[in-house]
Parts: structure tokens; C-alpha cells; sequence
């Protein structure tokens, strides 16, 4: 019964993944900064940040590959740390995992029908019980879900504040150059001096 449970998750996850992709929040036709003509000055890697764009398919990419977004986004150190630090969180899981087999208990004991007791959380002492496997656990889920959320929501961040500063950048030169072939602008050096 496992088996075919997981080969149905496994199936739906493949469907999921190869599903059409929406976005929320269409972007409009002037945020991409179509050019009539590119910039001669515009660097490879500023127009591909400029055609890069964070999509519900990469928050799904997100999920399986850690630091995703970040490395989308070409901030590859704050990505490679995410990686490590997910990787500790499944490294916790995995550990408590082990550890508990190796034990022979099991992971979980949950029996709705059990009325819980005030003896399964607190000893004698009135001290409450802390397992180091339940702190592990809790540890490593907490990290792999905030660094998700951090790579989902700071990455996309980055993205659009590379983008704002190139699009700032090249909208400024192309002003300037449009005033100077009007000849509003006429490149000039001025000296000032103040007492």
C-alpha cells in the first residue's frame, strides 16, 4: 500500500512540475525594457538579468533545488548558503531517522484514542521532557522551510533591484544621448570656485 501511495505522490509531483506555468502578477509589456535598438555599451549578462523574471514554476523549482531563485538571480554565494544550510536540515532529519531506527522506536506515536496525560510531558520533578531527537526535528524543519521562504522571497527581491538599477542605468544614457542629438546638451567643461 506504501508503494503504490508514493508512486502516485511520485506521479502528480511529475505532472506537477511539467504543468503550464502562471504568473500571479503579470508583469507589464514596458517592464521587460524592450529596446528599439540595444544600448552598444549593455553587457551580456545585464540583458539576461533584464530578460529573467521569478515565476510560480520557480517557487515549485525552489521546493527541490535549494537556493534556486538566488542562483536565478545571480547571487550564487547567498545561494550556495542556502544549499548548505538546507542540506543540514535534511542531514538533522536524517540523523533523528536513523537514530530512531536504530533504537527501535518509532518515529511517531500518534493514537488519536489515547487521552493524552499530563505524565507524557512533564516528570516527577515537574520539569517538562525534552528528547534531543524532538529538538533536532524541530530544528531542521524550522531551517528548511525559512530558508525556502528566504530564497523565494529575498531572491526575488534581488532580481528586481538589479533589474531597477540597470533599467536606471541604461534609461539615463539613452536620455543623454537623445538630448545631446537634439543638441539640447552640449558636452562642455565648467570650472566654479566659491569663497
Amino acid at each position: 500500500m506504501k508503494r503504490v501511495f508514493v508512486l502516485i505522490f511520485g506521479f502528480f509531483i511529475l505532472l506537477t512540475a511539467k504543468a503550464q506555468d502562471f504568473d500571479v502578477y503579470p508583469r507589464t509589456k514596458d517592464d521587460m525594457m524592450n529596446f528599439d535598438h540595444m544600448p552598444s555599451s549593455m553587457q551580456l549578462n545585464e540583458y539576461r538579468m533584464l530578460q529573467r523574471n521569478i515565476r510560480i514554476q520557480d517557487g515549485l523549482n525552489a521546493i527541490l533545488v535549494p537556493g534556486y531563485v538566488h542562483f536565478k538571480a545571480g547571487e550564487k554565494k547567498a545561494g550556495y548558503w542556502l544549499l548548505g544550510l538546507r542540506l543540514a536540515g535534511y542531514a538533522g532529519l536524517s540523523a533523528v531517522y536513523v537514530s530512531s531506527k536504530a533504537k527501535g522506536e518509532p518515529l511517531f506515536q500518534i493514537n488519536p484514542l489515547d487521552k493524552p496525560d499530563e505524565s507524557d510531558v512533564i516528570n516527577v520533578t515537574g520539569q517538562w521532557k525534552v528528547d534531543k531527537s524532538d529538538i533536532i526535528s524541530t530544528l531542521s524543519i524550522t531551517v528548511i522551510i525559512a530558508t525556502y521562504f528566504y530564497d523565494w522571497i529575498h531572491g526575488k527581491a534581488k532580481l528586481e533591484s538589479k533589474q531597477e538599477l540597470i533599467r536606471y542605468k541604461y534609461n539615463m544614457k539613452m536620455g543623454l544621448e537623445k538630448e545631446i542629438k537634439n543638441g539640447r546638451i552640449v558636452p562642455a567643461v565648467g570650472v566654479s570656485v566659491k569663497f
